[in-house]
């Protein structure tokens, strides 16, 4: 979406040029087949861990959370790479967004017309994609630094409030083992 709104505010002219079917086609592929292939990862890699617990304390269990359960002589190594990787894609992801964005700003500001474009079509974007980023930043950080006695409301909405990005959700935490 980024893409596009950069096409058409900063590169109008060129936009039907540059955003044939092709390219959209090419797009949305690479959109759905970046965490097809992450979430096919993760699966294969947690599927081979032996797990020595079962009572998972969140609201939506992650792949991470079911890392965590393997028992200590488990090689959780691939799993971690893995995950730091996933990481680095979509921080990556979400600076070239903001990259895209901040350009944006600078071409908009030259017209009154441009600027009323892009606060009707990207400024709402670019508020959700920041919590979005936010959110999963804090959730990814709190799962895997974070400390463990952090009040069950505040996990559960942070749960709620946006999935982590490797989408291994299995199922709500009933509380049973």
């Amino acid at each position: 979406m980024a893409y596009d709104r950069y096409l058409a505010i900063c590169r109008p002219l060129h936009y039907h040029s540059v955003m044939t079917k092709k390219r959209l086609s090419q797009l949305v592929f690479f959109s759905w087949l970046t965490p097809c292939c992450i979430f096919a990862l993760n699966v294969v890699l947690t599927s081979r861990l032996q797990l020595c617990g079962s009572h998972i304390q969140r609201m939506l269990c992650v792949n991470w959370v079911i890392v965590k359960l393997a028992c200590p002589k488990a090689n959780t190594f691939p799993n971690s790479i893995t995950a730091y990787c996933t990481m680095f894609l979509y921080v990556g992801h979400g600076l070239f967004v903001v990259w895209t964005y901040m350009h944006m700003i600078k071409t908009s500001v030259r017209s009154k017309d441009d600027r009323v474009k892009f606060m009707q079509t990207c400024v709402p974007h670019l508020t959700s994609m920041l919590t979005f980023v936010c959110t999963i930043l804090f959730d990814l950080m709190h799962m895997r630094f974070g400390p463990e006695n952090l009040p069950q409301h505040l996990k559960n909405f942070i749960a709620i409030d946006t999935p982590p990005p490797d989408n291994n959700h299995v199922g709500l935490d009933d509380g049973q083992p």
